[in-house]
């Protein structure tokens, strides 16, 4: 018998709610074994909030255009200036500075930058100044940024393809700078085909998005705009290829050129999870690309509207457009293929069409 004064405790006995504690217990490391090798993992509502309340909240990368965890895509048109604004945030990530007049995680982080677009020599003129043809007054960047581009000349062993090799080191380069940032310039450049059709743009993003998960990444995927129009709001028809890369990122902005000076950009939020969305049609920041330190960079103007960076549409061109897609019909193209071209809806160019052959 156990007797306190011997220095014995007496247990507690085992109480209706211990038991059922016990039994919740044992239920939940069963189920855990069992979605151990699964492809889903099933929990209540209540469970996944108390897993979720003991993770902190994302930390602003480029405010709330882009946070910790997230598939952001950057997109814009060619000459919008999207390598020489993603290229700042990283540079911004890395020192814990501001950039463009927006909150980041003030805590210097490591960014690796896969340049699958740019030149050494192209990088360095960006990021210096430039007299007699020669570059000179480098820009010094942290040692947390490190640049990556594909060695010419590498190809896979055996029967490998190159796919499924650019997907092995993409993933070892990772492993072994050990960035929690990738910044990726440009999309289409990690996959061997186009990436117009589902088919191909959701592997893609698959892909990415795994990867995000599996190695606790943040992801800002630099991408094309399509063919636009000045006087039209962008949109994500405009974002080239499918889609679905829309549908399946976390978060996404887009730059704009605007008709005010040759300078001049403005970004707009096109998806956000998080919150409020600040910085639509009616309140995009503006920029001015400023080249004349030995940094090229997106300089903070203020706040506007998109419609005041657009070309006014007038009378002519309007019956201009009209033509066009008029004569592209007669040549064979579908309505959904001129909508796509025009950056409208099939419906629109129903409407064209038919005022055309009506005034005939």
């Amino acid at each position: 018998m156990n007797n306190p004064a011997n220095g014995l405790e007496r247990k507690s006995p085992l109480t209706i709610t211990d038991v059922r504690d016990n039994i919740e217990q044992k239920r939940r490391e069963a189920q855990q074994e069992k979605e151990r090798d699964s492809l889903f993992i099933a929990k209540s509502a209540n469970e996944w909030m108390d897993i979720a309340k003991n993770q902190p909240m994302p930390n602003e990368l480029f405010g709330p255009f882009w946070c910790e965890g997230e598939l952001c895509i950057l997109f814009g048109d060619t000459g919008s200036g999207k390598s020489l604004l993603s290229v700042q945030i990283a540079d911004g990530i890395t020192k814990g500075i501001s950039t463009g007049n927006l909150s980041m995680a003030a805590t210097p982080q490591k960014v690796l930058y896969f340049d699958l677009e740019q030149s050494p020599k192209q990088f360095e003129i960006r990021a210096s100044q430039i007299m007699n043809n020669k570059c000179f007054n480098p820009y010094i960047f942290s040692d947390k940024l490190t640049r990556v581009e594909i060695q010419p000349g590498v190809t896979p062993d055996g029967e490998m393809s190159y796919q499924q090799f650019f997907d092995i080191e993409f993933g070892r380069i990772i492993d072994r700078i050990n960035a929690k940032i990738i910044v990726v310039d440009n999309l289409t450049k990690i996959v061997g085909t186009d990436t117009d059709q589902s088919k191909t743009a959701k592997p893609l993003m698959d892909k990415l998005y795994n990867l995000k998960r599996s190695k606790g990444l943040s992801i800002l995927a630099i991408e094309h705009t399509k063919k636009t129009d000045s006087s039209r709001r962008i949109s994500f028809n405009d974002l080239q290829g499918s889609k679905m890369k829309a549908n399946l990122c976390d978060s996404s902005f887009a730059i704009g050129k605007s008709t005010k000076a040759s300078t001049t950009r403005y970004i707009k939020q096109m998806k956000y999870r998080n919150g409020d969305y600040d910085y639509t049609a009616d309140n995009v920041i503006e920029y001015r690309i400023n080249n004349a330190s030995n940094f090229t960079q997106f300089e903070f103007v203020g706040y506007g509207h998109e419609d005041d960076h657009l070309r006014v549409i007038t009378a002519e061109d309007r019956a201009a457009r009209k033509q066009q897609a008029y004569d592209m019909h007669k040549a064979g193209k579908s309505n959904v293929e001129i909508a796509k071209e025009f950056g409208v809806t099939e419906g629109s160019i129903r409407k064209w069409l038919s005022s055309i052959q009506n005034n005939e």
